[in-house]
């Protein structure tokens, strides 16, 4: 019935199973690791295949259509709309690299996903006031046990766009107290 479709394709026989999802998902990470993003990017890239490789490995890309993909949002639902929008996004990438990878020798084409909203909340904000009330009890606080922990608050709260995962990162060899900079 394939080849009177002329849908037929060898590989999708082949023993190494190139079209296969566990197949193409390696070689998208492997494509992912070639290009100028960060480790933290990468793995999240693999927490998402992986996840979705669960149910997903032994099929053929051409197999995995929208009921498939609801599925997965189904099954995924105890996570926020947000953390979902964000797996739907690394997967609408990886099915556009798919079909970029093979149009010329495979009919794939991009599923629908199904629509994920959501909404950002509003940072909380404190008056200039409040703000050094608060420093100075952090202060009074934390100085005898470790001044750094003031530190850390006082450059959050002077540089709202570091976000506090990358502050936990940054080590003391950081820090250049001289010029007033932090280089990560």
């Amino acid at each position: 019935v394939q080849t009177d479709r002329n849908e037929f394709d060898q590989r999708e026989w082949s023993k190494d199973q190139p079209l296969s999802f566990l197949t193409l998902r390696e070689k998208f990470i492997e494509f992912k690791k070639t290009q100028s993003i960060t480790a933290k990017q990468i793995r999240h890239i693999e927490n998402v295949l992986n996840l979705a490789g669960e149910n997903w490995d032994s099929l053929q890309i051409k197999d995995i259509k929208e009921s498939e993909i609801d599925d997965f949002f189904i099954k995924i639902q105890d996570r926020s709309n947000k953390t979902r929008s964000n797996y739907k996004t690394t997967l609408h990438d990886f099915w556009s690299w798919v079909v970029r990878r093979e149009r010329r020798n495979a009919k794939i084409e991009i599923p629908i996903f199904p629509d994920i909203h959501y909404k950002l909340g509003w940072r909380k904000i404190v008056s200039m006031e409040d703000q050094a009330k608060i420093l100075n009890e952090i202060w009074n606080i934390s100085n005898h046990e470790n001044p750094r922990i003031w530190l850390g608050i006082k450059l959050l709260s002077l540089f709202p766009k570091v976000r506090p995962g990358e502050m936990r990162n940054v080590k003391e060899g950081h820090i250049n107290l001289t010029d007033g900079w932090i280089f990560y």
